[in-house]
């Protein structure tokens, strides 16, 4: 992208930290930190396994322009889905219209809310196929994560993968993981550059250029650089995601020390005290700044 390049040395510093961490340690955090791992996975012990991955898919496909915090979203997916779902009878069809009127009654989806209805019926009609076995079958999400970001973008008619398709396949993922246990995704899989992820690439230092908001819209450096990350440490991208969006507000939103701390914090309960705050000082090296 124009006005952007990789910090190469960067990258491999981040990897060095990271590597250490490895993927049992991010794939703790997840289930120690991540409130959406949390709430998703509380959907699947309400309404099963293959519900709550076909519901959250659906969502997460609706999850951008957000009139809430990411948190309180999937906070309102965890309280409004399972009694929507058994309102429309349950089965794929009722998690489906549940999810159309989830987008309806949560009010985080009230910034065009008509868009992403339509993305979702977009999906359900041109990917069918592949989401009635993602509900009959949800383990296929562990190893068949790429087809079904694959069908989902062919489905939306987009040239490539978004990062809400790719988003939504995690979403999916993590019910998934919840029921069958702790199974890693494959690599390959792009990471979704949100604005917490290119806050987290740009505080980083791995990608240098004109503020960090560029990135959502152009995400190639940002994906490059995690893609080599993920390739250094052999933590798969959609993995390297949560610590990234897990510690992408605090740069933006705190002065430099006082985030570091915040993240350090964050992840000591699943990492350490040390390693914690040796991966927040690689994180936040720079405040996230708008482009000039």
């Amino acid at each position: 992208m124009e006005g952007y390049r990789v910090n190469w040395v960067r990258v491999e510093r981040v990897a060095e930290v990271l590597g250490r961490l490895g993927l049992e340690g991010v794939l703790k955090v997840e289930e120690r930190v991540d409130p959406q791992f949390d709430y998703v996975a509380r959907v699947a012990r309400r309404v099963g396994v293959g519900a709550a991955a076909l519901s959250a898919l659906l969502v997460g496909l609706a999850s951008y322009r957000l009139a809430m915090r990411a948190e309180d979203w999937w906070g309102c997916f965890a309280s409004l889905i399972p009694s929507l779902v058994e309102s429309e009878g349950g089965g794929i069809e009722g998690v489906y219209r549940g999810v159309l009127r989830f987008l309806v009654e949560c009010k985080g989806s009230v910034i065009g809310r008509e868009g992403k209805v339509k993305r979702v019926r977009r999906a359900w009609a041109g990917a069918r196929s592949f989401l009635e076995n993602l509900y009959r079958e949800p383990s296929i999400v562990f190893t068949g994560a790429l087809e079904l970001a694959e069908a989902l973008r062919r489905a939306l008619g987009e040239k490539d993968l978004s990062k809400t398709v790719v988003f939504s396949v995690k979403m999916a993922y993590y019910a998934a993981r919840a029921w069958y246990g702790r199974r890693p995704l494959p690599r390959g899989i792009p990471m979704p550059v949100d604005v917490r992820v290119a806050c987290t690439t740009y505080s980083s230092g791995m990608v240098d250029g004109p503020g960090y908001r560029g990135l959502v819209s152009k995400p190639r450096p940002a994906r490059e650089a995690w893609g080599r990350v993920a390739e250094l440490t052999g933590i798969p991208e959609l993995h390297l995601d949560t610590i990234a969006w897990l510690a992408g507000w605090a740069p933006r939103d705190l002065p430099l020390e006082r985030a570091r701390a915040e993240v350090a914090a964050l992840l000591a309960d699943a990492t350490g005290s040390k390693l914690a705050l040796e991966i927040a000082r690689e994180l936040c090296t720079r405040p996230c700044i708008e482009a000039r």
